[in-house]
């Protein structure tokens, strides 16, 4: 089986399988995410929304902006994805990103990601700015198929 076929059926079965994050989890992702020093020096991070099962980023967002740090999301626009500052509503270049917060539907432990096979992480990801991946943890795996193209996060937090 090739690599794409292998990711496409990884995904359909995670798809499948994967209910919503508990609110047990959700709160003790957020306090692993909030309290690393990643995210404690950080003055400009770029968080996800998340959405069908993945992580939950709405207390970290929520802390981030308590914490007076500036908050950018992912906007999508002609197969690029931007990082758009919440408040403002304007596009903030990658390289001025403290942390990236990377949604997936499962990682492994080299850092490597299985999201819905778009690329816009991996192209964002390219720009070598610092990057957590925040992972469920029943879908955190040792190995994951992975492509030339494809592109690791720095650091995986699980929920567990």
């Amino acid at each position: 089986m090739c690599i794409t076929s292998e990711k496409k059926a990884l995904r359909e079965h995670i798809l499948s399988t994967r209910g919503t994050q508990s609110k047990q989890a959700a709160e003790r992702l957020t306090v692993k995410v909030t309290e690393s020093k990643q995210f404690r020096s950080a003055k400009c991070i770029f968080c996800y929304c998340a959405f069908e099962g993945e992580a939950e980023t709405v207390a970290i967002i929520k802390t981030a902006k308590q914490e007076c740090k500036q908050v950018c999301i992912p906007v999508c626009r002609n197969g690029v994805m931007y990082a758009v500052c919440e408040k403002s509503g304007i596009d903030i270049p990658a390289e001025k990103i403290d942390l990236t917060l990377v949604p997936g539907m499962a990682f492994d432990c080299d850092g490597y990601r299985l999201g819905y096979g778009g690329g816009y992480y991996d192209r964002f990801l390219a720009i070598k700015n610092l990057s957590i991946g925040l992972c469920r943890a029943e879908f955190f795996m040792e190995c994951l198929p992975r492509e030339l193209h494809d592109m690791p996060v720095n650091i995986v937090l699980t929920d567990d």
